[in-house]
């Protein structure tokens, strides 16, 4: 490793820069100062008298300063001096040592002596000790040593500052403080709440580290939302262009005076960089502006939109609304146009006409006007200055419980209810009689549905005297929808107590104010395929072509019959008709009518309808002679309603086949099965009697068999031909 030397760094010795040096190991700590070893380096914890890197810097302020020499020169030779610091120290010197330097050739002429010591300095007198000398054209110097308790007198006073001075005539604080932004106070100790002096015009005000920031509302900008502004986008399609240059004009969409003091232009989309914009002329109630299109770049214009945004600024500490006493504005390119409302007239509604032709007085009321005022008269049932309150009046008998002196407290319910609460209640006596002054009332609170009264007696009542005693009200209410009921669709409103109320709701609503409706068909009521439909009281059933009644359970059954009326003076006759289809029930109800071969109804009449299973029998009535033999036959159309479930029933079990007829009805059985409604199984469909034997089916669920001469048994199985039996025929079962 010979032929290298290392050159080791200041903390750091050996052959090879290996071995660390603490840096503490010098003592680098003055005047009994502890050492703090580092990671890189050290730190000196000092004592109270001393500070500094090293602890070297005692507590004191070093200074001097010069005094014209004529001060002391002339009579009275002496001179009382202030003197303030150059810097501006938290604490305050507990010794000034001072010293006085004349000029080269007289410098032991002076001396000097600390009056007084303050924070912002101290005061000190200077004496000439030798008066003989006369020249007064040189300067005197004086040199200060300030001794402080500790170093932290070098900090500044000032807490939020980056600048202090000393100053005289500040009193015995003698210090000022220039604060940072959003600090104040003496010593800029107070930090400054920006937002509690509103400074954000449309806006709300948030605190940040240095003042504030204003979150501006739309259509307000600026550092205070103090500008207001309108914004807004044009889109200038193919024939809006003439050859490259298009001429637009833009309005804005509200009033806005005066004029803006500028608006900002800018295209959207990739071809912005080909389309050219500019600001021509700003008008009141907007303004113009030109674009220019480079040609010759491939593009296709004429299938192009270009899209223009806009935002107008207006310089106003407050937005400016041209119409006065809110008349309505429309605005114009060029003008504000003003709707006055109410007595106002004008360009901007400011000529007010005599109160009364703006008829102020609502609900009735006669208007009465001087030049300066007005008052209304107001019809019965109205009340307020304008005649804008309803009023609602009763009269109520209410029982004093005591004779005593003393009050008592009553809960009076009006008769109906209001969906608002009355404003105010007035209450006056009617029959106080020879005692008028003995009573006196105050309406306490008002409720929804009444009012609480309380009634005082200044004085005990004789016997005599009636405790009932008689009153009327009068409630004033918003005359605007007052007397709606709380109930809706009908509902009707019963008081309950001064906050309850009920709702006697219709039948197709419910809930607390009759709000909800009731939806019948909700729970699907029409049979069949009916569709259903709500109505006020209930619902209605559109029937299938094939159904009727309510709710669609009915299978309809309809047809026609002509008969021949024999006599052609005729007046009755009694008719049957046989249904084609056999049914288990009778229908619910049949409706007939009969018409003429000259389709005049009128002339016949339907009675006396017989209903049966199988059909209908019906007398029909002609009720006009005087055609004669004119109408030979009538042809009577009907209806039957069955019900539905049972319209399609058939007596005839195992396949049978229903037959109807003016006596009933039969049934043609399938092989197999016998029966009046082919419920029983034929046995003999398989000819079990033997030997020509003759089969018929019993009573109950059997057979027998008639057997020929010469055979016996059940199934005629028996030859007894051959024993000689006299009997001819013989039956076993």
């Amino acid at each position: 490793m010979a032929g290298h030397v290392c050159v080791c760094s200041e903390r750091y010795t050996g052959r090879l820069c290996e071995v660390y040096i603490p840096a503490c190991e010098s003592n680098p700590c003055q005047n009994n100062g502890t050492c703090i070893e580092m990671q890189s380096d050290f730190h000196c914890e000092c004592g109270d008298r001393y500070y500094g890197t090293h602890c070297e810097y005692e507590p004191r302020s070093i200074g001097d300063t010069r005094i014209p020499a004529h001060y002391v020169t002339e009579p009275p030779y002496d001179l009382v001096q202030n003197i303030t610091y150059y810097d501006c120290f938290s604490g305050m010197a507990k010794m000034i040592d001072v010293s006085v330097n004349g000029p080269y050739w007289m410098p032991e002429k002076f001396n000097a002596s600390v009056l007084g010591i303050y924070p912002w300095g101290f005061e000190v007198k200077i004496w000439r000790t030798d008066r003989e000398f006369g020249w007064s054209l040189f300067n005197v110097e004086l040199r200060y040593e300030a001794i402080y308790e500790t170093f932290a007198f070098r900090k500044s006073p000032c807490v939020n500052s980056r600048h202090c001075e000393n100053y005289l005539d500040l009193g015995a604080g003698g210090r000022k403080c220039y604060c940072d932004s959003g600090f104040t106070g003496e010593l800029c100790e107070t930090k400054l709440n920006f937002c509690q002096l509103w400074p954000c015009y449309q806006g709300d005000c948030v605190e940040n580290a240095i003042d504030y920031e204003c979150k501006c509302r739309p259509g307000w900008t600026g550092r205070n939302c103090n500008i207001s502004y309108i914004s807004g986008q044009q889109v200038v399609s193919n024939h809006n262009w003439t050859s490259n240059t298009a001429i637009w004009t833009v309005v804005y969409n509200r009033c806005h005076s005066p004029n803006a003091s500028t608006v900002d232009l800018s295209i959207r989309g990739q071809i912005a960089n080909f389309v050219h914009v500019q600001l021509q002329e700003i008008r009141t109630g907007g303004f113009i502006v030109s674009l220019t299109r480079y040609s010759g770049k491939g593009i296709q214009w004429e299938l192009i939109d270009i899209i223009v945004e806009w935002k107008a600024y207006f310089n106003t500490p407050q937005e400016y609304y041209p119409c006065t006493w809110r008349g309505q504005c429309t605005n114009t390119l060029d003008k504000h146009i003003c709707t006055c409302i109410g007595r106002f007239t004008g360009s901007v509604c400011k000529t007010a006409l005599p109160y009364c032709d703006s008829q102020p007085c609502k609900n009735g009321g006669t208007c009465v006007g001087t030049e300066f005022d007005f008052k209304c008269y107001c019809a019965a049932g109205f009340g307020g200055s304008r005649c804008e309150k309803s009023t609602v009046q009763g009269v109520r008998d209410i029982r004093m419980r005591r004779r005593k002196r003393g009050g008592e407290n009553f809960v009076i319910l009006f008769d109906e209810c209001y969906i608002k609460k009355p404003r105010k209640v007035k209450v006056e006596f009617l029959n106080l009689g020879n005692y008028p002054d003995y009573y006196y009332t105050r309406v306490y609170h008002v409720y929804s549905n009444g009012f609480a009264v309380s009634v005082h007696r200044n004085a005990r009542i004789p016997r005599k005297h009636s405790l009932r005693l008689k009153f009327r009200f009068t409630a004033f209410f918003d005359s605007r929808n007052y007397t709606n009921s709380p109930c809706q669709n009908g509902g009707q409103c019963s008081i309950t107590n001064e906050h309850n109320y009920t709702c006697n709701c219709t039948s197709r609503y419910k809930g607390k104010h009759c709000q909800e409706e009731i939806l019948r068909c909700s729970t699907r009521p029409c049979k069949n395929g009916g569709v259903c439909v709500d109505k006020v009281n209930g619902y209605k059933c559109f029937c299938a072509e094939e159904y009727g009644g309510k709710d669609c359970s009915l299978k309809i059954l309809n047809g026609s019959y002509t008969f021949v009326r024999h006599f052609g003076l005729e007046v009755k006759t009694y008719t049957k008709l046989v249904y084609k289809t056999c049914h288990t029930e009778l229908p619910k109800k049949i409706t007939v009518t009969a018409l003429g071969n000259q389709t005049l109804p009128f002339r016949y009449g339907v009675t006396d309808i017989d209903i049966r299973p199988y059909g209908f029998g019906a007398e029909v009535t002609r009720a006009d002679r005087t055609y004669g033999n004119a109408e030979p036959t009538v042809t009577v159309y009907w209806k039957a309603f069955f019900v539905a479930n049972t319209f399609n029933n058939n007596f005839c079990e195992n396949g049978g086949t229903c037959h109807n007829n003016k006596s009933g009805f039969e049934c043609s059985c399938p092989p197999g099965f016998i029966g009046n409604n082919c419920e029983r199984v034929d046995l003999c469909q398989s000819n079990p009697c033997l030997n020509g034997g003759s089969c018929s089916n019993g009573a109950k669920s059997d057979f027998l068999c008639e057997c020929l001469k010469g055979f016996v048994g059940r199934k005629c199985s028996i030859d007894i031909s051959h024993i000689g039996v006299r009997n001819s025929t013989i039956v076993l079962s």
